[in-house]
């Protein structure tokens, strides 16, 4: 394969999802960030990194975002926004950040491959 094979398959996977992407779901996300005091990410393994990476973009935006686990990130209450990123949507580490995220009376969102 060429490096303009690699690209049009890498194209033709992105295009596919972003079709199955629920327009007013995103719109949803996107106002749910803006409404928030804070926002929390977390996730495991890949999608522990991608949930990272969304932060930083956050941050970029001038948003406060912390990653939860790290040693500097604050305890999470009542106006914060939670996103989980969960491939399955069982990893146990995620269900217990959404599960401490309710009982603080926050917010929280949910990221996965599967439907809710």
């Amino acid at each position: 394969m060429t490096i303009s094979d690699i690209r049009d398959v890498i194209l033709t996977e992105l295009r596919a999802v972003f079709q199955t992407i629920n327009n007013d779901e995103s719109d949803l996300l996107v106002k749910s960030i803006l409404k928030a005091d804070r926002v929390f990410v977390s996730g495991q393994g890949r999608s522990g990194f991608v949930m990272r990476s969304f932060a930083m973009r956050l941050m970029h935006l001038g948003l406060e975002a912390f990653v939860v686990g790290e040693t500097i990130t604050p305890s999470i209450g009542t106006g914060d926004l939670l996103i989980v990123g969960s491939g399955s949507g069982e990893t146990l580490g995620s269900l217990l950040a959404a599960r401490s995220a309710k009982g603080a009376g926050c917010h929280y969102i949910a990221a996965g491959i599967f439907p809710c």
